[in-house]
């Protein structure tokens, strides 16, 4: 049910809201004085927020859902809408993560 509401309501903005939500976590993560793991925590409420957006690239949609699976595991997990650090994630993981949202962005 979620979900469909939340494809109606992606539905109705483009590309365009899509590329500009993406600038806006990817500038917070460029000037965000930490490491990789909690640059992309930092944002990762705004990216969950995005999961069902139409415009996001095919080729990228299955590893994109992966990283928001991670993040809402670990918000339940840790019981918080936002968290510091992902558990268990490594640094080159979370770089490779980042490059995602840029390859993303890229694309658009």
């Amino acid at each position: 049910m979620i979900k469909f509401a939340l494809q109606k309501h992606f539905h109705k903005m483009g590309t365009t809201y899509l590329k500009e939500k993406l600038s806006d976590i990817l500038f917070a993560m460029a000037v965000h004085p930490e490491d990789a793991n909690i640059m992309l925590a930092s944002q990762g409420h705004k990216i969950a927020f995005l999961r069902y957006h139409e415009a996001i690239p095919q080729r990228y949609a299955r590893r994109f859902d992966e990283l928001v699976e991670k993040i809402n595991y670990w918000s339940m997990t840790l019981n918080r809408d936002k968290i510091y650090k992902f558990p268990y994630m490594h640094k080159t993981t979370a770089a490779k993560n980042i490059k995602l949202l840029l390859d993303i962005y890229d694309c658009l």
